[in-house]
């Protein structure tokens, strides 16, 4: 499913999230790739040349990060993706 399906903020606002918390670049452009564009795991690994395992783990790094900032913040993570 596409990011842009999901009726919520834009794209703009949620890199302006990742600005907030410790997202790192890779991270951002793993979450971009598979929200945004709709990249499967294995499609990013093979673009990006780490393992699906690999990308998988970063992926799951990502939403920890996000997920502690919003928990602090009283916002819903599901609010952006």
């Amino acid at each position: 499913p596409s990011y842009e399906d999901s009726g919520n903020i834009s794209w703009d606002e949620l890199e302006e999230l990742f600005r907030k918390t410790a997202v790192t670049s890779r991270e951002r452009e793993i979450l971009y790739l598979h929200y945004k564009l709709g990249q499967t795991f294995q499609k990013i690994a093979d673009v990006i040349t780490l393992t699906k395992g690999r990308i998988s783990q970063i992926h799951k790094e990502a939403l920890g990060k996000l997920t502690r900032y919003c928990k602090m913040n009283y916002i819903t993570l599901s609010d952006f993706i």
